[in-house]
């Protein structure tokens, strides 16, 4: 869905843009277009922009086309209803905006046309997924058309969150392969080792430790082991005149003649407590920690706009992180069809207008996923009943 020609139009979408041209080339009546975030509402503007130019409209009357009306300053509305006798209006806002609009007088004597755009079926939300969504398979598609609201927004927000959710899975599956070949390989080049004796053995015989003397000259003799099951050596000892006296022992010899001893054995109780890892404890798993204490706080009255629902917490942490939204941010579950969803709203606004005017203010980035404005109550409503608690 990259431009207008690229517009899913199933039967209800078709019909209705047969009607909106209808009333704009053959009736005096301003056509008001009422959609939630996420339906496609500007996008199906763009489309019967395009439509209209190359339709005849009546003579001297050209075509105005204004979305997000509901956001208007009230001089904006004012003036553009009053140049609707000179031009064919065509106005779309959120759900009941034109109600308020009405209500407020802004329409005076103008008659109005009020249209809604509905949800896809089950059967044209699948070919809309099959058309222009991830590819999915046949069972998670029943299973996001049966948990989200039947939108062009919706659909596209929930495959991009599965097959983001089966990357990470797939990542981690390919890490823990890594680390499963790695540490075979250790293992083995230790079996190896051992075998070929590439590692002496740590603890020692205390019989089998070699023995030091000096011969009268003060030179060191090292005498190999004598134990019953290896064969005596021959001791060769340095030749010493028979008359001939002893030299004397310097200080040098006689430091190092000291020096000398054997190597020292290792107890195999204190060897085997070395080796021993000691277990470090393990950390408990970790609960994420979510707002809902603040929201049910709230002013059920006030509003705040939703920017996201995501299956994985990660998603909206991100988003969080990358626009600095962590001062007005607010988190919570909620649970459809036993599948535990996280929710994200950011701001608190005292009026319906007020939160219009945080959404203009928006990133652009952010206004392409679609904010909409709701009420406090709403949001407590879903975390006081029990399947909306985590």
């Amino acid at each position: 869905m990259s431009g207008a020609d690229n517009l899913y139009l199933d039967r209800s979408r078709q019909h209705l843009i047969d009607l909106i041209q209808h009333l704009l080339i053959h009736s005096n009546a301003i056509v008001y277009l009422e959609g939630p975030s996420g339906s496609g509402r500007s996008r199906l503007l763009q489309h019967l922009k395009q439509l209209m130019l190359s339709t005849d409209t009546p003579a001297g009357r050209s075509l105005t086309i204004v979305d997000d009306a509901d956001q208007l300053a009230e001089f904006e509305l004012t003036r553009l209803v009053t140049s609707a006798t000179d031009h064919c209006l065509l106005m779309a806002g959120l759900p009941g905006s034109c109600a308020t609009i009405k209500h407020a007088g802004f329409f005076g004597a103008h008659s109005v046309e009020r249209l809604v755009i509905a949800p896809f079926t089950p059967s044209e939300a699948e070919g809309f997924i099959n058309l222009h969504c991830a590819p999915v398979a046949a069972r998670t598609r029943a299973r996001l058309i049966d948990q989200c609201r039947l939108y062009p927004g919706e659909l596209l927000q929930a495959t991009y969150d599965h097959e983001l959710a089966q990357r990470n899975q797939s990542s981690s599956a390919w890490q823990a392969g890594r680390y499963a070949v790695a540490a075979g390989l250790v293992i083995a080049v230790g079996l190896f080792g051992f075998q070929i004796g590439w590692f002496k053995p740590l603890i020692q015989d205390p019989a089998a430790a070699p023995t030091v003397a000096s011969n009268t000259n003060g030179k060191i003799i090292r005498k190999p082991d004598t134990s019953p099951t290896t064969r005596p050596a021959i001791i060769e000892e340095l030749p010493v005149a028979a008359d001939a006296p002893s030299p004397p022992v310097t200080a040098t010899e006689k430091k190092a003649t000291q020096a000398v001893s054997l190597d020292p054995v290792v107890e195999p109780a204190k060897l085997q407590e070395a080796i021993t890892p000691t277990a470090s404890p393990v950390k408990p798993s970790v609960t994420p920690h979510l707002e809902h204490q603040q929201l049910l706080r709230a002013d059920p009255e006030h509003f705040t706009l939703q920017l996201m629902l995501a299956s994985d917490l990660e998603n909206l942490d991100r988003l969080i992180r990358r626009f600095s939204l962590a001062a007005s941010a607010f988190r919570y579950t909620r649970t459809t069809n036993n599948q535990t969803l996280y929710c994200l709203v950011v701001g608190d606004y005292q009026t319906y207008e007020a939160a219009g005017e945080a959404i203009k203010n928006l990133p652009p980035e952010l206004k392409k996923m679609g904010p909409w404005r709701r009420r406090f109550s709403d949001i407590q409503d879903e975390i006081s009943t029990p399947a909306g608690i985590d």
